[in-house]
């Protein structure tokens, strides 16, 4: 089953591949896996993603379900840097293998069985235009702003020097500099700084409200 949201686009290479995964075998997917050109890249934001959701399927031998790499359209070009790529999303599962746990907007879906991943990327053409990233980007900010006041965070001094100063300054040099965003051209340049910012306007969303 091959699950798709309304933004994202299978290219040919990617439904070749799916063809291809969804008569072999586990042995054979194992062989596959070993294979992949990007598995090392792939198994380190895996990694990323378990910390900050869980673990991913289990330790059964049976493969369940599938990430795929998704590439994020912005400003004319589809971003390989800035930390944004591979973007890994479980999107091919066998059929009543998984549910979604509807934690957050980061969801993952939950599996029962073991995941693996495929090597062609998936289209995500999220934000056609930087008027669709900037609404988009407020509904995040909203997610933000929302934690904030969770977890009450006081209304003070160091708040406003590490949501204003800090942050912004430290999360565009990480995805510019250390995640070679600056690769990615103007667009990458600019995602950074529109990235950065979200932290200085979740605070002055949230001292407001």
């Amino acid at each position: 089953m091959l699950q798709l949201d309304a933004d994202e686009v299978v290219s040919k290479k990617l439904a070749n591949e799916i063809m291809e995964v969804i008569v072999m075998n586990d042995e054979e997917i194992e062989e596959y896996q070993k294979k992949l050109k990007k598995r090392n890249l792939f198994l380190k934001h895996q990694k990323i993603i378990e910390q900050r959701d869980g673990r991913v399927g289990n330790e059964s031998k049976e493969y369940s379900a599938f990430f795929i790499p998704r590439l994020n359209f912005f400003l004319g070009k589809y971003l390989r840097y800035g930390g944004v790529y591979p973007d890994g999303v479980i999107r091919l599962v066998k059929k009543g293998k998984a549910h979604f746990p509807c934690k957050s907007v980061h969801e993952q879906i939950q599996v029962e069985g073991k995941v693996g991943w495929l090597e062609n990327d998936l289209l995500h053409n999220a934000d056609p235009t930087f008027k669709r990233y900037l609404e988009r980007n407020s509904r995040y900010i909203d997610l933000i702003v929302g934690e904030l006041k969770r977890s009450k965070a006081k209304k003070s001094l160091f708040l406003f020097i590490d949501w204003v100063l800090i942050k912004p300054l430290w999360w565009f040099l990480l995805t510019l500099i250390r995640h070679k965003g600056i690769l990615d051209g103007i667009q990458g340049i600019i995602f950074s700084f529109f990235s950065a910012l979200r932290f200085p306007r979740a605070y002055f969303r949230y001292i407001t409200k």
